[in-house]
């Protein structure tokens, strides 16, 4: 059965670059909360080649195990608010790429949370929220987990807007062993945090819910 799947997040801006003015009044150092969701019964699926390796020195270490989940749904996205600004992007929006989750199960672990704008290359609005961690203490398998945030040596959220290159590469980000886009020139808008807490937004269990029944058919007796 498809349930609803609900992480929230808080961090802090470590980082601000603003060619457009599009992100007013924001600075290092502020805080800021959000969320994001989906159903824990996408489809997953191997990674594209290309993906999931681990750089060392002497090259793309081998991985254990790579899988993404499409979400591929109108339900969901990723939001966050910045000192009173909210930013909601939704995988009902079009065109978009909704959620694509990535889990890495390799000599690092790795899981990674993406919504794109797409139409442009690249995104005109991009979202990344990224854990690393040492193998075996962030994601136990490539299944559709929430990460073990207690294991994560590195956890970012960046967001980037309308950004116009005059030169870009793509490349295998070195840490996470994920495709990245390295812009040369040009303009852009974003916003860089740190991620300092995870957590799922527990569902009520069943004996609550029953609980709860109970006392609205109380009440209805009552009257």
């Amino acid at each position: 059965r498809a349930a609803p799947v609900t992480v929230e997040f808080d961090g802090v801006v470590t980082a601000v670059q603003d060619d457009f003015d599009l992100l007013p009044d924001l600075a290092t150092g502020s805080p800021f909360s959000g969320f994001y969701s989906y159903d824990d019964s996408l489809p997953g699926g191997l990674c594209p080649p290309g993906i999931g390796g681990i750089s060392g020195g002497g090259g793309q270490l081998p991985i254990e195990a790579c899988a993404q989940y499409d979400s591929g749904a109108t339900e969901g996205g990723i939001e966050f608010t910045i000192d009173g600004q909210q930013f909601i992007f939704e995988n009902s929006e079009s065109p978009a790429q909704p959620l694509l989750i990535t889990i890495v199960d390799s000599d690092s672990d790795a899981y990674r949370v993406q919504w794109s704008r797409t139409g442009s290359l690249p995104p005109e609005d991009n979202v990344v929220l990224a854990l690393v961690g040492d193998a075996g203490t962030l994601v136990p398998s490539t299944d559709l987990v929430v990460p073990d945030f207690a294991g994560a040596i590195l956890a970012s959220l960046i967001y980037s807007a309308r950004s116009t290159p005059s030169d870009q590469r793509l490349v295998i980000d070195p840490v996470t062993g994920l495709p990245m886009i390295v812009e040369f020139g040009g303009e852009r808008s974003s916003i860089t945090g740190e991620i300092i807490s995870l957590r799922v937004v527990p569902e009520p269990s069943a004996s609550l819910l029953l609980v709860m029944f109970g006392l609205l058919l109380g009440g209805l007796r009552s009257r």
